[in-house]
């Protein structure tokens, strides 16, 4: 068995890929590398400010997000919103935490900042995936 942060860091992969297949327009290319950790990769991933974020996109080619490690621990507990005092913030576990942050991440390729794009394409791609959570098909196709 597969331990728990590298098992999840394939669902992330895997979710990205399932959404590159979806909008092969509106994702960038998927590779080797594209979804690292960032504990183990840090010469893959250079920022300097990681301290308040779960993951980080690179917009430098090639393009990358960056996971941190204990995010893929269990037990998953990520805060949505885009600030601190957002009063919209609700926790998310397990499967639709990543899920969720994985969209906003690829939310921010080809967008600036959190802005209009940035939420368009985000609710676009959460949409897609909560589809799939709604019908249960997420565990058919991911598991």
């Amino acid at each position: 068995m597969k331990p728990i942060i590298e098992e999840n860091l394939g669902l992330c992969t895997m979710v990205v890929k399932y959404l590159k297949w979806k909008n092969p327009n509106s994702i960038m290319k998927i590779e080797k590398n594209t979804i690292v950790k960032f504990d183990s990769s840090k010469r893959l991933c250079k920022t300097k400010s990681f301290s308040n974020t779960y993951a980080h996109f690179h917009r430098t080619k090639p393009h990358r997000i960056c996971i941190k490690q204990k995010i893929l621990g269990e037990p998953i507990m990520l805060k949505t919103g885009l600030t601190r005092n957002d009063p919209k913030r609700v926790w998310l576990n397990g499967n639709f935490a990543l899920v969720e942050l994985m969209c906003h991440e690829l939310g921010h390729h080809r967008t600036k900042g959190h802005g209009k794009k940035f939420h368009e394409k985000y609710n676009d791609l959460l949409g897609q995936m909560s589809i799939l959570f709604i019908s249960g098909e997420f565990y058919r196709v991911f598991r």
